[in-house]
């Protein structure tokens, strides 16, 4: 795979996540250094070729990637809490590194 720098921080972030915590795709972004790449960060996390905990990212509101049922099982296995609505509580859940 090609060297992209963007793509590498993404994959770096993602895999500081801590267990029972998620990211947005637009947190995400911003903290890889390019608040406008949001969508690049979410088509990252789909193409991901590596080991790294993508299960860990939703969207602004929670909610996990669409036909990707295994992905509430696996932040449900970490703690991670989920509202009525089926969105994760990102009140509770966000992971707020700085």
């Amino acid at each position: 795979m090609k060297s992209n720098p963007f793509r590498d921080k993404v994959y770096e972030i993602v895999n500081d996540i801590p267990e029972g915590y998620v990211l947005t795709y637009g947190l995400l972004a911003a903290l890889a250094g390019k608040p406008e790449n949001t969508r690049w960060a979410a088509r990252y996390m789909g193409q991901s070729e590596e080991k790294i905990n993508n299960h860990r990212v939703v969207n602004s509101v929670g909610r996990t990637a669409p036909g990707w049922d295994e992905q509430r099982t696996l932040l449900e296995a970490e703690g991670v809490t989920f509202k009525a609505n089926g969105n994760v509580d990102l009140k509770r859940c966000l992971w707020r590194p700085i």
